[in-house]
């Protein structure tokens, strides 16, 4: 048995527009931007850093140091997900129900 359809079609078309993007391929070392200038992402930070002038490295290698120091202190503070799962393994294996009343 097959039924007949009506199909109407319309001169409209979409065309494409970034803003509907819901997803775009990612490549590590390389943007969208960067490749329509024709370098890869790495290849711009890389120019960056030997274009920066002899008297602004020590400071900018310094500067450097800290946010990385920084970033460090800030994530060995943070809890650890298998610490939590194994204090929580431990409280149920001693009896437990790891909730409070």
């Amino acid at each position: 048995m097959s039924a007949d359809v009506s199909i109407l079609r319309s001169p409209h078309f979409v065309e494409p527009d970034q803003r509907r993007t819901v997803i775009r391929d990612f490549v590590p070392g390389n943007s969208p931007n960067a490749l329509q200038r024709g370098q890869t992402w790495a290849e711009r930070v890389v120019g960056r850093i030997f274009g920066l002038p002899e008297n602004k490295l020590a400071a900018e290698y310094a500067r450097l140091l800290s946010v990385f120091d920084t970033e460090i202190a800030r994530a060995t503070r943070l809890p650890q997900p298998i610490d939590d799962r194994r204090r929580v393994a431990a409280a149920l294996s001693e009896g437990s129900t790891g909730t409070t009343t």
